[in-house]
């Protein structure tokens, strides 16, 4: 199966670190970003990415080359920076059935592979991973979802109103149908569009839309204070990696 990673942006507040460098090449600990995105992708059962770039494009396609940890890899370039959804609409004429999207700017630790394994078993035109925290402003910082049982209800990218424990994070995956609901979802206050509003207008046209519950711990990297948080959560993975191995 195919994974798609938005990895266009700037990465504004994580400068100065970004003004030689795009985010997925910043450095956490010994490795960069991307590295622990390819491992996780890993756990999806993926054979082949699309990574979606534009700032400092060539180090990126420069560092991956055409096989990256042994998954084959292809670029496609971002021109215009005006959300994730229309960075994923890029990669329709290359997508020809379901397929995944990760974030190329995220650190987990978690176990994906029950993602993976969640949606081969379902029908589903969109799935999605989320989390639950006691920490608002980690929901504030993503997006919010409200669930009726184990329905679906609404979907806020960066709710300024918290009213459940649920967010989800950056880990989807979507049918081909998705190609249609980008085209059909208004952008945003910013002229961007979201993939949560295009996920929202899947839900609204009663699209199958169901998340999967992930266990552990993550973090979107966009600012210092992200970064450390990011680097503490790996060295912790490679500590009890090596207790194990011992």
């Amino acid at each position: 199966m195919i994974c798609v990673i938005p990895a266009a942006g700037r990465g504004i507040r994580l400068r100065p670190m970004t003004y030689p460098l795009p985010k997925s090449l910043v450095k956490v600990n010994d490795k960069p970003l991307i590295f622990y995105v390819f491992n996780k992708i890993k756990e999806l059962g993926v054979s082949q990415v699309i990574m979606i770039v534009n700032h400092h494009k060539e180090k990126i396609i420069d560092y991956l080359g055409r096989n990256y940890l042994g998954i084959d890899v292809e670029y496609v370039i971002q021109e215009k920076l005006d959300g994730i959804a229309k960075a994923v609409k890029l990669v329709e004429p290359y997508i020809g059935k379901d397929f995944f999207v990760m974030l190329g700017d995220e650190i987990y630790d978690t176990e994906h592979s029950g993602f993976s394994n969640f949606v081969k078993k379902k029908d589903l035109d969109c799935s999605f991973c989320m989390m639950k925290t006691e920490t608002e402003q980690l929901i504030r910082n993503n997006y919010s979802i409200e669930m009726k049982g184990e329905k679906v209800i609404r979907l806020i990218e960066k709710p300024k109103e918290i009213r459940s424990s649920n967010f989800g994070v950056g880990t989807y995956f979507f049918s081909k149908n998705i190609f249609d609901y980008i085209d059909n979802t208004e952008s945003s206050i910013n002229n961007e569009v979201n993939l949560t509003d295009v996920m929202q207008t899947m839900i609204d046209n009663d699209r199958k839309v169901s998340p999967f519950f992930l266990e552990g711990r993550y973090v979107n990297v966009n600012s210092s204070e992200e970064l450390e948080q990011a680097r503490r959560i790996i060295s912790q993975i490679e500590q009890r990696q090596n207790t194990i191995i011992k």
